[in-house]
């Protein structure tokens, strides 16, 4: 039923997980990201450092339509793995 709807673009933005919040939310946000084609924006905020790992490990594929990408909070990221992006953005 869904292959009716047309490809819309798709924005992400995600602030820190609380504990209250269901394992199910946060299973979506990684499964959101397999959709490489279609996300054009990704803002997240406050990951936590294992969620920031599960994150960029579902992001190591090329994102052709992002154009946008924030990644902010008082964690740092030492390095990112080189499969990053799938080594493409070319919008970005």
């Amino acid at each position: 039923m869904l292959d009716t709807w047309p490809n819309l673009p798709i924005h992400i933005s995600a602030s820190q997980y609380k504990t209250s919040q269901l394992h199910s939310e946060k299973k979506s946000l990684i499964a959101t990201l397999k959709d490489t084609s279609h996300i054009c924006q990704i803002q997240l905020y406050e990951p936590s450092g294992s969620e920031l790992e599960r994150i960029l490990q579902a992001m190591q594929k090329p994102f052709p339509a992002l154009t946008s990408l924030a990644i902010g909070g008082s964690m740092a990221i030492e390095v990112l793995p080189q499969a990053f992006l799938g080594g493409s953005a070319q919008h970005l």
